[in-house]
């Protein structure tokens, strides 16, 4: 509960163009809520706001972070193909 309200304001921010914002608390989310059934999504926000931001190590790394999860969905999937490029 503690991390899906970060999730929600981050998603929000992040639509909104606003990825300094976004990332602040999609950076929250992503530690309080590992294991959420949003995780996936919320990893894959915060790559692409850190991309947004110029970092794109660090969004790097966070689709590696996602890939190595083991999920398998959208999002997943979606990281799996950005990192073979």
């Amino acid at each position: 509960v503690k991390g899906h309200t970060f999730y929600w304001r981050g998603k929000i921010l992040a639509l909104r163009g606003q990825p300094k914002d976004g990332e602040r608390y999609l950076q929250l989310a992503v530690r309080l809520t590992v294991g959420a059934d949003f995780e996936s999504e919320e990893r894959w926000l915060l790559a692409q706001t850190l991309e947004q931001l110029g970092r794109k190590d660090e969004a790097r790394k966070e689709l590696t972070k996602l890939v190595a999860s083991g999920l398998d969905d959208e999002f997943a999937r979606r990281a799996k193909t950005k990192l073979q490029k």
